[in-house]
């Protein structure tokens, strides 16, 4: 098993999710000012699911260190 890649952060889920299908390079801006102007209520949830990502991410991590 190789070192196991970084989990991804708030701002990067949700550009993914708003880019679905649609080419990124074209539509990045949008996306960011997207993210400026939601609030921390909205941003939560995808805060929620990079903090998880982040605990399985340092789990994997260590047990790869310890091998």
């Amino acid at each position: 098993m190789g070192k196991p890649s970084r989990y991804p952060l708030a701002y990067s889920l949700f550009v993914k999710e708003q880019l679905s299908g649609v080419p990124v390079v074209a539509n990045m801006k949008l996306a960011a000012d997207k993210w400026k102007s939601l609030s921390e209520i909205q941003k939560s949830p995808y805060v929620k699911k990079s903090t998880e990502l982040k605990a399985v991410y340092e789990k994997d991590l260590a047990a790869w260190e310890a091998k």
